[in-house]
């Protein structure tokens, strides 16, 4: 497993939250439903999890969606420290 695969237990256990899309064409492709797997640190503050990586990417966006700023975390070590950082 590389690094920056964190396990889907992992992020669950973080407070990650799971949202179910239709898109037939993923599912065709992939075998499984598209899930939107993410955990909202700030208002304009989000980290989602991609199922087929499994890596995180925490994104800071404009309150029209516009992305700001993307940091691609390496490491569940480091996710669990930002969580715990961004609940103070």
């Amino acid at each position: 497993m590389e690094e920056n695969q964190i396990d889907y237990a992992d992020i669950k256990a973080l407070g990650f939250k799971t949202s179910v899309e239709s898109d037939s064409v993923y599912e065709n492709t992939y075998g499984f439903p598209y899930k939107i797997i993410s955990l909202k640190l700030r208002k304009n503050v989000i980290a989602d999890w991609d199922q087929l990586t499994r890596q995180v990417v925490i994104q800071k966006c404009k309150d029209n969606g516009t992305i700001l700023e993307t940091y691609n975390v390496p490491s569940l070590e480091n996710l669990r420290s930002l969580v715990a950082i961004f609940k103070k």
